[in-house]
């Protein structure tokens, strides 16, 4: 029975640990609005004992439960590609003329 209830915490540690991540997501995302960098938030997480998982792991809770703005427009604007201009710039490697050589 024992060994049935240890198999079962472990293979239940990751559903545990992502509790806790949701658990805490309002302070997490309150630092990152704030201006700290992930690896801040995690490494003061887990300095104050709310967090005990690795880095890895807290970036791929933060990317999948921490929604991201889009990055704001520039205003710059590309111009649109014209077909019409060559693709290449092509030249003879013969002169007409020896007075066109510089």
């Amino acid at each position: 029975m024992a060994d049935l209830i240890r198999s079962l915490r472990e293979s239940q540690k990751g559903k545990v640990k992502r509790a806790v991540f949701l658990a805490n997501l309002a302070p997490i995302k309150e630092a990152l609005e704030g201006g700290y960098s992930l690896h801040t938030v995690w490494k003061v997480s887990v300095e104050i004992g709310t967090l005990e998982m690795s880095y890895p792991q807290f970036c791929r809770y933060a990317k999948a439960f921490i929604p991201t703005d889009p990055a704001p427009e520039t205003g710059v604007k590309r111009k649109p590609s014209n077909s019409s201009l060559p693709q290449q710039f092509r030249h003879s490697a013969i002169p007409l003329d020896k007075d066109e050589l510089v």
